[in-house]
């Protein structure tokens, strides 16, 4: 997986949680976050806000792995993005006070014109979770795939 130029620094905070549904392995669970970006690359310059609401399942049995969904939006300068991300999360060690790390697929249905090169994007955005302090420290960064040229085995 080749991973191209940093797009954004985030630091996020959890603004509200709802347990939606526990079973004997597994709780349901909606986080919602708000967070300030510091753009890099071709966001260069750019500051924005990040709002969304992620859902997902953490599962009580030993596996350790979080897979979830997330739905929010960038804003950025006077321009409000859409965005949808898929994710896995891995706890570290089992205790609500050990961090997490997490990585999810971001991408944008309808960005505005200004950022109409986001249509086509895909993100890869690594965390760091603090469960303590309830912030997210995380960067975003193009997906751009396997090179021309290359095969994907070797």
């Amino acid at each position: 997986m080749a991973i191209g130029a940093k797009l954004w620094d985030e630091v996020s905070k959890a603004a509200g949680r709802r347990i939606c549904d526990v079973t004997g392995d597994a709780i349901q669970e909606e986080v919602t976050f708000v967070g300030q970006i510091t753009g890099c690359g071709r966001l260069e310059g750019i500051t924005g806000r990040t709002v969304g609401t992620d859902h997902y399942w953490e599962r009580i049995n030993c596996e350790n792995v979080l897979n979830g969904t997330a739905n929010g939006v960038l804003t950025l300068g006077n321009e409000l993005i859409g965005f949808k991300a898929v994710g896995l999360g891995k706890l570290i060690k089992r205790s609500p006070l050990r961090p997490e790390d997490l990585v999810s697929l971001i991408w944008f249905p309808d960005p505005p014109p200004a950022f109409e090169w986001m249509r086509t994007t895909i993100v890869i955005w690594e965390a760091v979770v603090d469960p303590a302090r309830q912030t997210v420290n995380a960067s975003a960064y193009e997906w751009v795939g396997t090179p021309a040229g290359r095969e994907a085995n070797g």
